[in-house]
């Protein structure tokens, strides 16, 4: 009984009850993003505030994720669910008011994402098997960010910017071949 008493709060995961159903595990974040917006609502959300708040949100979330700031930060920050909320709501200023010069800063860093995703695990686990005793983990991965954004641009502008028209025309489809048996006026030509 006590459980479920604590699952009708929508507060059950503060105090760290088993949820009733497994969806539930979602309540308390969603209570706490909600009390964010709240919040918003109270400062008057404009569009500028909201995208200096996605960007400080992201930052904190970095910060929490690093040990930089207390864990307890971590009650509002959100880190492990930060990124959702914050795409979501970036996805809909994108939707509501098209690109603007600052989010359209990120299209270009879009075109970075398939280079940096082939080559950042392995390179990324090979220096820090190297390095990793060394150099703090903090600097090298804020070091190796850089350095393998600098290589994804690097292959997107002399591997994938120059190779895709060849590639757009290769797997573009061609026309049919003639066919010999086509209709001519409704009939079928013999």
């Amino acid at each position: 009984m006590p459980q479920l008493l604590a699952n009708l709060t929508m507060f059950q995961a503060v105090p760290d009850i088993a949820n009733v159903d497994v969806v539930y595990w979602t309540l308390w974040v969603e209570m706490r993003f909600y009390l964010l917006i709240l919040l918003l609502t109270w400062i008057g959300m404009t569009r500028a505030r909201v995208m200096a708040g996605l960007w400080i949100w992201l930052g904190l979330a970095f910060a929490v994720q690093a040990g930089l700031v207390p864990g307890v930060a971590d009650l509002v920050v959100q880190s492990e669910f930060a990124h959702y909320f914050i795409a979501g709501m970036a996805l809909f200023l994108l939707y509501k008011f098209g690109l603007n010069p600052q989010i359209a800063l990120l299209v270009p860093a879009g075109a970075l994402t398939y280079p940096l995703y082939l080559l950042h695990a392995h390179i990324g686990f090979i220096v820090f098997a190297r390095l990793g005793t060394a150099v703090d983990a903090h600097v090298l991965l804020c070091g190796l960010i850089v350095v393998m954004l600098g290589a994804a641009y690097v292959m997107h502008r002399f591997v994938e910017r120059p190779l895709a028209p060849a590639l757009k025309r290769l797997l573009s489809p061609r026309p049919a071949a003639p066919v010999l048996d086509v209709l001519v006026a409704g009939q079928p030509t013999r």
